[in-house]
């Protein structure tokens, strides 16, 4: 009678032991079935995420591409036209240059847009481009240059400052370095259209050659 109730309890702890393992079994590939399943999910997400995005990218770019055209644009012609005026200041810098190198001068400083009127009296307002060039020692009353007026009466303007500018510094220099005058017996003040040049040096006649 033990011996038979033995043999049951053995065969009842068996047959747990494999239902239980069956229910392992069938958990994992429960698990496993669900895992897979999510992972696919994921590729598929994946997947739609990137094929929007050359599209979002292509009209980006389009969007983008007519602004940043006209950006490039708008710089450009801004570019081109100060280059412009600069190969065109270039020209009349030349002149004044070829002028100092020709003839015998103290050191010479360029006159620029803030100090235009008070050297040499004349308004920036009259003047589309010019050069000019004066004596940075008051020893001595050297100082010439070409304007391009912005029109005829800007023009007349430009001379009678400049012809003020050079009457004044006769009067300094008469009595201060009576040396120094003949640069100022000839020297000239002149206007052809809207283009104005003078010049007080050491040999106003080729100045005038140059600058004309």
């Amino acid at each position: 009678m033990t011996i038979k109730l033995s043999f049951t309890n053995c065969d009842r702890e068996r047959k747990k032991y494999i239902n239980k393992r069956k229910a392992e079994k069938t958990m994992k590939k429960k698990l496993i079935t669900i895992i897979s399943a999510a992972l696919i999910c994921a590729a598929f997400t994946g997947c739609g995420d990137n094929t929007s995005s050359p599209a979002n990218s292509t009209e980006n770019s389009a969007a983008s591409a007519p602004q940043n055209s006209a950006a490039s644009g708008s710089t450009n012609s801004a570019a081109n036209s100060e280059a412009g005026s600069n190969a065109a200041a270039g020209g009349l810098a030349d002149k004044t240059e070829a002028l100092k190198n020709a003839v015998e001068t103290p050191e010479m400083v360029a006159v620029n847009n803030d100090s235009l009127k008070d050297i040499l009296g004349v308004d920036s307002a009259d003047v589309a481009e010019f050069s000019a060039l004066n004596c940075g020692n008051g020893a001595y009353p050297d100082a010439f240059g070409i304007f391009t007026a912005k029109d005829e009466d800007s023009a007349k303007r430009v001379e009678e400052a400049l012809k003020k500018f050079v009457e004044k510094r006769n009067k300094d220099f008469k009595d201060y370095k009576p040396a120094e005058m003949y640069k100022l017996e000839d020297s000239f003040v002149e206007t052809n259209g809207t283009t104005v040049v003078f010049a007080i040096c050491a040999d106003n006649s080729k100045a005038k050659e140059i600058l004309k």
